[in-house]
């Protein structure tokens, strides 16, 4: 929003990655990349990868896990809620939140997204207030089961592009969208992965092993 215009790149860590990768530098460098915004990613656990990136980027680091190594220097500006606030462990910070509160610039139509990072986080208790100014906002209907809600169920359905590797596609369908109602467009999308979950879900009575209070349960998921 400061530039008018789109980021230049955006990239996603390979799974069951923490830190960036070698693979990752090498399209940063690709791309001519010079500033580096790095979101909800424990990048200070290889403080060493981060000083590769350093010498051709200026790196931005906005996390809320627990912190490995302070990496802040001349090239990386370094921040989590525990460096802000020591009584502050950041778990129940996530990233989007976390951001939307840092934001040098007025992004409040954003908050329904923020709202999303905070149930895929499972941090609505600690945000519980925030959550239900946005279901007021936007008129959405509240559910005891908040995951059986327009926003819960647009986080299940980001997380569904996440498991067929589609995070990518699923960011730019985020970015596009100027209100929630615009993503549920995606249950089409992703049913298959949901009528696969609710499968082995449903039929567990049916297939698993029950012996007294003990269940053993072994499923193979397409």
């Amino acid at each position: 929003r400061i530039r008018n215009k789109r980021i230049d790149l955006r990239l996603n860590n390979e799974p069951s990655l923490v830190t960036k990768t070698h693979n990752i530098i090498k399209k940063l460098q690709k791309n001519n990349i010079n500033k580096l915004i790095i979101v909800d990613c424990c990048v200070d656990a290889n403080p060493e990868t981060v000083k590769e990136v350093e010498k051709f980027a200026k790196i931005l680091v906005v996390d809320h896990h627990e912190i490995c190594k302070d990496i802040n220097s001349k090239r990386t500006v370094f921040i989590k809620p525990t460096l802000l606030d020591k009584k502050d462990d950041g778990a129940q910070y996530c990233a989007s939140k976390f951001l939307f509160d840092l934001s040098p610039i007025d992004i409040e139509d954003l908050d329904w997204i923020s709202a999303i990072g905070i149930l895929g986080d499972m941090n609505q208790k600690r945000w519980k207030n925030f959550v239900n100014k946005v279901f007021k906002k936007y008129k959405l209907k509240q559910n005891k089961d908040i995951y059986k809600t327009t926003l819960g169920r647009i986080t299940n359905l980001l997380d569904y592009a996440c498991v067929l590797r589609e995070a990518e596609a699923g960011f730019w369908k985020v970015y596009a969208s100027i209100k929630p109602s615009e993503l549920l467009k995606l249950t089409k999308e992703y049913s298959k992965i949901e009528k696969e979950i609710n499968y082995w879900v449903g039929n567990y009575k049916k297939l698993a092993e029950h012996h007294g209070d003990l269940i053993f349960y072994e499923i193979e998921p397409k």
